[in-house]
């Protein structure tokens, strides 16, 4: 447990490293060609786009050699069920991929990689100790759990995604002792390297009234819309890049090396206009839970652009997790709600919380509601803000979220 969750927690700081590593040069690049041109009376700012291309590039190479990146979390899972082996070495050319596509701006996240970092570094143990199916999987679970406790500076968080997601009912009590160990292990290490600041600086939550609770509720109906609308894009986005789209047959026939470099340019064109919704996006969401004013047109139209960025981004190739995308998309419901409270209710203003509150709690619900996983949600938001008060709307909310999903879209 300790070995997997030292090695998970320097392999997410030495994963967010290289993200800024990428980021902060090709901007450099491109930043400084700006200048030239501006130097000789020439407008550059169109150059911006060149930074998600770029990525599109280096990862789309990276496909053309390698073919595979390896396997993602579910089919680690299922090698493990059925007794298969895997390549774990292909999870660190996934990590650079997931590396660039990060820091050239594709609207992705980086807790699905760091998930796959702790999990390949707990599958190789397994298949080096030759261990028993049920042993591989408790390690692969431990792996996990480091993962996510390292992404998000969240032990706890991790403990449940991997009883929750991973081990599902085939774990034992003595089982746990190794998960929490392995997580609280690498969160350790991740506030070594990373720092020991929360992924948001969140508000203090306030109660103001029990009429909440009911509009608490009308939110978590909200987020499983948001949810099944964003699950069914990114599906479909897989589908048409592999041609099972009938009327968008021809993105089936682009070689798979160049699928990449087309989503990198839809990113890098969508970016002139909305910024905000390219990268990781906590810049953005930590602005709407500081109460930052966005209008309520605009934060429609990135909800809508960010749905589909992601959804464009994972289908043509490029490399990143869905948990930071789905956190963004709540963050931005939520806001848009709170926003709406006010504007058609202006007497309640007093009564009700602040827009970012809603916020808080609309990420918890997107995320429970497209990830399967309540629990997860809701103990990440409890770390993340370390305020007891905001548990009962999020447990509500989500819960009432995950029972629409399921209504609309049952496994």
């Amino acid at each position: 447990s300790v070995l997997i969750g030292g090695a998970a927690g320097w392999g997410v700081v030495l994963f967010h490293y290289l993200i800024d590593l990428f980021n902060s040069s090709s901007h450099a690049v491109i930043a400084d060609l700006i200048d030239r041109l501006h130097m000789q009376g020439i407008k550059g700012t169109w150059l911006l786009a060149l930074v998600p291309i770029s990525g599109g590039i280096v990862v789309g190479m990276m496909r053309w050699y390698w073919r595979d990146f390896g396997p993602n979390m579910n089919s680690m899972i299922a090698a493990t069920q059925a007794g298969n082996q895997v390549a774990p070495w292909r999870g660190l050319v996934k990590m650079v991929a997931a590396s660039v596509s990060l820091g050239t701006g594709a609207s992705l996240g980086p807790e699905g990689p760091s998930v796959e970092i702790g999990a390949n570094l707990g599958m190789f143990l397994g298949q080096a100790l030759h261990a028993s199916q049920e042993r591989q999987r408790l390690l692969l679970g431990a792996g996990a759990a480091a993962g996510i406790a390292a992404g998000f500076n969240a032990p706890i968080a991790g403990v449940f995604f991997a009883l929750e997601l991973v081990l599902g009912t085939t774990f034992a009590t003595s089982a746990v002792s190794v998960v929490v160990l392995a997580a609280v292990v690498a969160s350790l290490v991740a506030q070594i390297g990373l720092g020991a600041r929360p992924a948001f600086a969140l508000p203090v939550y306030e109660v103001r009234s029990l009429f909440e609770l009911p509009l608490y509720l009308v939110l978590g109906g909200l987020a499983s819309v948001v949810s099944f609308a964003y699950t069914e894009t990114v599906d479909f986005s897989r589908a048409a890049f592999q041609g099972n789209v009938s009327y968008l047959a021809g993105l089936g026939k682009i070689p798979r090396c160049l699928t990449p470099v087309l989503g990198g340019a839809i990113v890098g064109i969508v970016a002139l206009k909305f910024p905000q919704v390219t990268g990781i996006g906590y810049e953005t969401i930590e602005a709407m839970l500081q109460d930052v004013q966005f209008p309520v047109l605009l934060l429609v139209s990135i909800l809508v652009i960010k749905m589909l960025l992601t959804a464009v981004s994972l289908g043509s190739g490029l490399v990143g997790g869905l948990f930071a995308p789905s956190m963004f998309l709540g963050a931005t419901m939520g806001t848009i709600y709170g926003k709406s409270l006010v504007l058609l209710f202006p007497a309640l203003s007093s009564q009700i919380a602040a827009p970012p509150a809603y916020a808080m709690v609309g990420m918890a619900a997107v995320l429970a509601s497209s990830a399967r996983a309540p629990l997860t949600a809701i103990l990440l938001m409890f770390e993340l803000t370390r305020d007891y008060r905001i548990v009962l709307p999020v447990m509500a909310c989500v819960g009432l979220s995950i029972w629409a999903i399921e209504q609309m879209n049952p496994k």
